[in-house]
Protein backbone atom coordinates (compact mmCIF):
# COMPACT_ATOMS: atom_id res chain seq x y z
CA UNK A 1 0.00 0.00 0.00
CA UNK A 2 1.33 3.57 -0.80
CA UNK A 3 0.41 6.68 0.84
CA UNK A 4 -0.01 9.87 -0.90
CA UNK A 5 -1.14 13.52 0.37
CA UNK A 6 -2.90 15.44 -1.91
CA UNK A 7 -2.05 19.42 -1.65
CA UNK A 8 -4.37 22.18 -3.30
CA UNK A 9 -1.97 24.60 -4.96
CA UNK A 10 -2.48 27.63 -6.93
CA UNK A 11 -2.68 27.15 -10.37
CA UNK A 12 0.86 29.21 -11.94
CA UNK A 13 2.38 27.21 -9.53
CA UNK A 14 0.97 23.51 -10.35
CA UNK A 15 0.63 23.99 -13.85
CA UNK A 16 3.65 26.06 -14.91
CA UNK A 17 6.89 24.74 -15.63
CA UNK A 18 8.92 23.64 -13.71
CA UNK A 19 6.11 23.61 -11.49
CA UNK A 20 6.16 22.13 -8.66
CA UNK A 21 9.64 20.78 -7.98
CA UNK A 22 10.93 24.22 -8.06
CA UNK A 23 8.75 26.24 -6.57
CA UNK A 24 9.75 27.09 -3.51
CA UNK A 25 12.76 29.43 -3.35
CA UNK A 26 13.53 28.43 -0.13
CA UNK A 27 14.66 24.63 -1.56
CA UNK A 28 18.10 23.35 -2.28
CA UNK A 29 19.14 22.52 -6.07
CA UNK A 30 21.60 20.01 -7.52
CA UNK A 31 21.67 20.81 -11.56
CA UNK A 32 23.87 19.10 -14.54
CA UNK A 33 23.49 19.33 -18.42
CA UNK A 34 24.11 17.29 -21.81
CA UNK A 35 23.38 18.23 -24.84
CA UNK A 36 23.27 15.44 -27.50
CA UNK A 37 23.58 14.95 -31.54
CA UNK A 38 21.76 11.85 -31.26
CA UNK A 39 19.46 10.65 -29.32
CA UNK A 40 20.43 8.17 -26.23
CA UNK A 41 22.63 5.44 -27.03
CA UNK A 42 21.59 1.96 -25.98
CA UNK A 43 23.91 1.61 -22.66
CA UNK A 44 23.07 4.96 -21.95
CA UNK A 45 19.23 4.24 -22.40
CA UNK A 46 19.95 1.22 -20.02
CA UNK A 47 21.50 3.50 -17.43
CA UNK A 48 18.82 5.83 -17.37
CA UNK A 49 16.42 2.53 -17.15
CA UNK A 50 18.06 1.69 -14.06
CA UNK A 51 18.55 4.77 -12.16
CA UNK A 52 15.17 6.29 -13.25
CA UNK A 53 13.46 2.82 -11.37
CA UNK A 54 16.26 2.59 -8.28
CA UNK A 55 13.82 2.28 -5.62
CA UNK A 56 16.30 3.04 -3.32
CA UNK A 57 16.33 6.50 -4.28
CA UNK A 58 12.09 7.59 -3.93
CA UNK A 59 12.32 11.10 -4.61
CA UNK A 60 9.89 13.03 -6.40
CA UNK A 61 12.00 15.61 -7.05
CA UNK A 62 14.18 13.69 -9.00
CA UNK A 63 13.73 14.85 -12.98
CA UNK A 64 15.31 14.34 -16.32
CA UNK A 65 13.71 16.46 -18.86
CA UNK A 66 14.59 15.77 -22.15
CA UNK A 67 14.14 18.78 -24.73
CA UNK A 68 14.33 18.92 -28.61
CA UNK A 69 17.12 21.22 -29.60
CA UNK A 70 18.20 22.51 -32.74
CA UNK A 71 16.33 24.04 -35.52
CA UNK A 72 17.21 27.35 -36.46
CA UNK A 73 19.71 27.80 -33.17
CA UNK A 74 21.87 25.07 -35.40
CA UNK A 75 21.24 27.52 -38.37
CA UNK A 76 24.14 29.50 -36.47
CA UNK A 77 27.86 28.92 -36.81
CA UNK A 78 29.28 27.50 -33.49
CA UNK A 79 32.06 30.11 -33.62
CA UNK A 80 29.52 33.23 -34.20
CA UNK A 81 28.54 33.04 -30.29
CA UNK A 82 29.66 32.24 -27.29
CA UNK A 83 27.23 29.21 -27.41
CA UNK A 84 29.05 26.47 -29.24
CA UNK A 85 26.83 23.39 -29.99
CA UNK A 86 24.89 24.31 -33.02
CA UNK A 87 24.55 20.41 -34.32
CA UNK A 88 22.87 19.21 -31.01
CA UNK A 89 18.93 17.53 -31.25
CA UNK A 90 18.69 17.27 -27.68
CA UNK A 91 19.21 18.99 -24.37
CA UNK A 92 18.98 17.45 -21.21
CA UNK A 93 18.06 18.84 -17.93
CA UNK A 94 18.92 16.71 -14.73
CA UNK A 95 17.86 18.11 -11.53
CA UNK A 96 16.86 17.64 -7.79
CA UNK A 97 15.16 19.61 -4.98
CA UNK A 98 15.08 19.38 -1.64
CA UNK A 99 14.20 21.36 1.66
CA UNK A 100 16.35 20.31 4.61
CA UNK A 101 20.33 20.84 4.69
CA UNK A 102 21.13 17.58 6.61
CA UNK A 103 19.70 15.55 3.11
CA UNK A 104 22.83 17.04 1.00
CA UNK A 105 24.38 14.37 0.85
CA UNK A 106 22.13 11.74 -0.18
CA UNK A 107 20.97 14.12 -2.80
CA UNK A 108 23.85 14.74 -3.83
CA UNK A 109 24.52 11.45 -4.34
CA UNK A 110 22.14 10.34 -6.14
CA UNK A 111 22.42 12.65 -8.67
CA UNK A 112 25.46 11.82 -9.41
CA UNK A 113 25.41 8.63 -9.29
CA UNK A 114 22.34 9.19 -12.28
CA UNK A 115 24.85 11.31 -14.17
CA UNK A 116 27.80 9.24 -13.94
CA UNK A 117 25.58 5.93 -14.73
CA UNK A 118 24.34 7.13 -18.09
CA UNK A 119 27.51 8.62 -19.26
CA UNK A 120 29.73 5.81 -17.71
CA UNK A 121 31.39 5.10 -20.87
CA UNK A 122 33.25 8.63 -21.46
CA UNK A 123 34.49 9.13 -17.82
CA UNK A 124 30.79 10.17 -15.87
CA UNK A 125 29.85 13.12 -18.69
CA UNK A 126 29.04 14.07 -22.38
CA UNK A 127 31.83 14.57 -23.64
CA UNK A 128 32.49 15.96 -27.55
CA UNK A 129 32.15 13.08 -29.92
CA UNK A 130 29.78 12.06 -31.93
CA UNK A 131 26.76 11.32 -29.59
CA UNK A 132 26.90 13.56 -26.86
CA UNK A 133 28.31 17.30 -27.27
CA UNK A 134 29.33 18.81 -23.54
CA UNK A 135 27.14 20.91 -21.38
CA UNK A 136 25.00 24.02 -20.79
CA UNK A 137 26.76 26.72 -18.88
CA UNK A 138 23.20 28.32 -17.40
CA UNK A 139 23.01 24.87 -15.86
CA UNK A 140 26.04 25.39 -14.07
CA UNK A 141 27.94 22.30 -12.39
CA UNK A 142 30.89 22.69 -10.26
CA UNK A 143 31.51 18.78 -10.54
CA UNK A 144 32.86 18.89 -14.15
CA UNK A 145 35.48 20.55 -12.69
CA UNK A 146 36.42 17.89 -10.43
CA UNK A 147 38.73 15.43 -12.86
CA UNK A 148 39.29 12.82 -9.35
CA UNK A 149 35.57 12.26 -8.77
CA UNK A 150 33.05 13.13 -11.19
CA UNK A 151 34.88 14.14 -14.61
CA UNK A 152 37.22 11.28 -15.64
CA UNK A 153 37.14 11.91 -19.43
CA UNK A 154 40.36 14.44 -19.21
CA UNK A 155 37.83 17.09 -20.91
CA UNK A 156 38.29 19.79 -19.15
CA UNK A 157 34.80 21.32 -17.40
CA UNK A 158 35.43 24.97 -19.84
CA UNK A 159 35.61 23.13 -23.04
CA UNK A 160 31.97 20.85 -22.22
CA UNK A 161 30.81 24.18 -21.88
CA UNK A 162 32.06 26.49 -24.69
CA UNK A 163 34.41 24.03 -26.79
CA UNK A 164 36.59 25.93 -29.14
CA UNK A 165 35.46 29.27 -28.29
CA UNK A 166 36.96 29.39 -24.67
CA UNK A 167 40.62 31.26 -25.80
CA UNK A 168 38.33 33.97 -27.60
CA UNK A 169 36.10 33.93 -24.49
CA UNK A 170 39.28 34.09 -22.29
CA UNK A 171 40.90 36.85 -24.56
CA UNK A 172 37.92 39.17 -23.99
CA UNK A 173 37.68 38.55 -20.03
CA UNK A 174 41.58 39.64 -20.02
CA UNK A 175 40.63 43.12 -21.63
CA UNK A 176 37.62 43.61 -20.02
CA UNK A 177 37.79 42.13 -16.58
CA UNK A 178 41.85 42.20 -16.29
CA UNK A 179 41.58 41.98 -12.19
CA UNK A 180 38.64 39.09 -12.46
CA UNK A 181 36.67 40.87 -10.41
CA UNK A 182 33.13 39.03 -11.62
CA UNK A 183 34.10 35.63 -11.22
CA UNK A 184 32.18 32.24 -9.74
CA UNK A 185 33.53 28.73 -9.86
CA UNK A 186 33.06 28.35 -13.74
CA UNK A 187 33.54 31.62 -15.10
CA UNK A 188 35.63 32.37 -17.57
CA UNK A 189 39.49 32.52 -16.58
CA UNK A 190 41.61 35.69 -17.62
CA UNK A 191 43.99 34.56 -20.36
CA UNK A 192 47.16 33.26 -17.81
CA UNK A 193 44.98 32.27 -15.14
Amino acid sequence: MQYQELHRLPWFQATGWPGFWMSNPTDRYKYKSSYHRKGLTGEQTAGLYRVLTDSAYDHPAFVVSIAAHGGRVNAVSPTATAQPHRDSVLKLLWGTAWGNPSDDAKHFAYIRRAYSTVYASTGGVPVLNDVTDGCYINYPDADLTDRVRHNRSGTAWHDLYWKQNYPALQRAKTRWDQRNVFRHAQSVRPVGS
